[in-house]
């Protein structure tokens, strides 16, 4: 297995003052956790900032930071390469471990001449489907045998951690061979009936292409890739699935429709129609998901997903997807389901407001009509 990420050693209270003079990023990386902050925001001449379900406060705790104390947290996460690199492109993204406590992505980048960094934070278990509250028909992604499955949404959305359960699952259940390209390196997976080797941009390889193109001559079964960001890495990706390989990955797209737009979108218009025609016999899937604030003060995932069948793989491969919506929206007994479906289940239960669900809605106008629908069902029965 490929080296995941930097391992930094666990140094409680070394060089740590809270509210004094310099606080180590394993002070604050803890002080996170302790907290359940999702993301960490580091930046001169402020505190310390953190994600916690879903909205940023600012640390009462921890003291401001000067450029010099940015600087320095900085270079206790990141190794003399990736230095280098920050100081050549101006940013740089690293997976950093802090046994026992947690595993970071970090991102250092310079801003009004002062070095800022962005962590999330990743557990070091790989959480389970059910626990991520994702759908059952997600389970099913890990039996099949070939085919493109995307998980897309926002940043920040879970499409990371949602992958990773899926992999996990593959390889607790199935003898295969998996390959995962990713920037950076997030959950290390460890071999159990599978063999897992995790390549990290930047580290282990070049390019998402490069990466891609050489694991074809690798025995992969399964093929994992961080991000769909190019027209030469979506080519590889469709050619492996028509080998007879499975291959996940990831886009920044809210729905199905229109991650389709933006994979066709992304090809010269004479060759969009074979695009099409790939796509409509390789998709099998798409998981379109959001992370909206939970009343709970934690936050719930909100799930589109596609499945796709006769009547969507003929949308596809006509390029209509326009149409993908309404097949979705009648597929519940295919496992699918809407975005508005999943948001309005939300709401019933309990677990999101109105307000959230409604400002998360790609079709406001639907999720209003299933709301107006369900009070006048209450008031009926009450």
């Amino acid at each position: 297995m490929s080296r995941p990420c930097r391992r930094l050693p666990v140094t409680r209270g070394r060089d740590a003052l809270l509210g004094g003079a310099f606080v180590t990023a394993e002070d604050i990386v803890r002080y996170a956790y302790d907290r359940n902050a999702s993301d960490i925001f580091i930046q001169a001449g402020s505190r310390p900032a953190f994600r916690i379900g879903g909205h940023i406060y600012f640390s009462e705790d921890l003291p401001e930071l000067t450029k010099e104390q940015t600087a320095a947290l900085a270079a206790e996460m990141l190794s003399e390469e990736q230095l280098r690199r920050l100081k050549e492109f101006n940013e740089v993204d690293a997976g950093v471990e802090f046994p026992g406590i947690t595993r970071i992505r970090a991102n250092c980048f310079w801003a009004t001449g002062s070095i800022g960094v962005v962590m999330r934070l990743i557990p070091l278990s790989i959480p389970d489907i059910e626990d991520l509250g994702l759908p059952p028909k997600v389970r099913e992604f890990a039996t099949y045998g070939d085919g493109v499955v995307l998980v897309t949404g926002p940043t920040g959305s879970g499409k990371t951690t949602t992958l990773a359960a899926v992999t996990d699952l593959i390889n607790a259940h199935r003898q295969l061979s998996i390959i995962t390209i990713e920037d950076p390196i997030e959950f290390v997976h460890r071999n159990r009936k599978s063999i897992v080797i995790q390549r990290e941009l930047g580290s282990d390889t070049n390019s998402f292409h490069d990466a891609l193109k050489y694991s074809l001559r690798q025995n992969p079964d399964v093929i994992l890739i961080g991000e769909m960001r190019d027209v030469e890495t979506i080519t590889v990706a469709l050619s492996a699935a028509e080998t007879g390989h499975l291959v996940f990955s990831t886009l920044h797209t809210t729905s199905a429709g229109e991650t389709l737009e933006r994979i066709v979108g992304t090809f010269q218009a004479e060759e969009q129609e074979l695009i099409c025609d790939r796509l409509s016999y390789t998709l099998r899937a798409i998981c379109a998901q959001k992370l909206i604030p939970s009343v709970d003060g934690g936050r719930a995932v909100a799930i589109e997903l596609m499945i796709t069948n006769a009547y969507i793989s003929k949308l596809i491969k006509d390029n209509k997807a326009d149409g993908i919506y309404e097949r979705i929206q009648e597929g519940l007994h295919d496992g699918m389901q809407t975005m508005e479906q999943s948001l309005f289940w939300l709401y019933q239960a309990g677990w999101i407001t109105a307000d959230d669900a409604m400002r998360n809605a790609g079709n406001p106008l639907m999720l209003r009509s299933m709301m107006r629908d369900h009070e006048r069902e209450v008031a009926i029965n009450s």
